[in-house]
């Protein structure tokens, strides 16, 4: 015969919501602790991801290394960021092609004070020259070239570099000299170091030496 004691019905009843209760308790906790976890890592990416330096290679954005601070290496990033720069600008074929795509690809790392020096040029039929001329222009400048003062920001920066400009039948070398400063901005494929220069200014562009191709 079935016990059907109104003290066993009690029990069971109160078995039932304690193991109710606990997994309600053990759901709770779940729903809590796994958006947590999530999270978590997902932000452990997003520091790791931002730890890794870029460099310019053929045009393209590559990854060079990996390390703790990303502010270790700016030094060397803000130095090959304005070499970069200075080539793109200054290291020409008489081929308009060519000076455009390099333009272009300067404007994506400066202001409006880059645009301005370019416009110049233009106005000042630079580039036709160097075409009709039938000129190539090289730019030569290493990391001792560029000095920067990394104790302000945005950072200012100085450059002596050498310019060659071979023509059918001359050599000229001349010394240029410019200043800048240089802005963090979030990075990009057209801007890799994250760093955009302002106030460019050419302040000197004088010849040192002139001479004769030899055949």
């Amino acid at each position: 015969m079935a016990d059907n004691h109104p003290l066993s019905d009690l029990k069971n009843i109160d078995r039932a919501y304690k193991i109710n209760k606990s997994i309600t308790i053990i759901a709770l906790v779940g729903v809590i602790v796994v958006p947590l976890i999530s999270l978590f890592y997902a932000n452990k990416i997003i520091e790791e991801n931002r730890s890794k330096v870029y460099t310019l290679v053929n045009g393209n954005a590559l990854l060079l290394a990996e390390r703790k601070d990303a502010n270790d290496n700016r030094p060397a990033e803000i130095k090959h960021h304005i070499k970069m720069f200075l080539d793109l600008m200054f290291t020409l074929s008489p081929d308009r092609t060519q000076i455009e795509q390099n333009s272009k690809q300067a404007l994506y790392l400066g202001d409006n004070s880059v645009r301005q020096f370019v416009d110049q040029l233009k106005e000042q039929k630079y580039y036709d020259k160097m075409i009709s001329a039938n000129a190539v222009q090289y730019i030569k400048l290493d990391t001792n070239s560029i000095q920067v003062d990394f104790s302000s920001y945005p950072y200012k920066a100085m450059v002596t570099a050498q310019q060659q400009i071979e023509r059918p039948t001359t050599i000229t070398l001349k010394e240029l000299k410019c200043t800048m400063n240089l802005r963090n901005i979030p990075r990009s494929d057209n801007n890799p170091h994250g760093l955009l220069i302002e106030k460019f200014e050419v302040t000197s562009n004088n010849t040192i030496q002139s001479y004769d191709r030899e055949h």
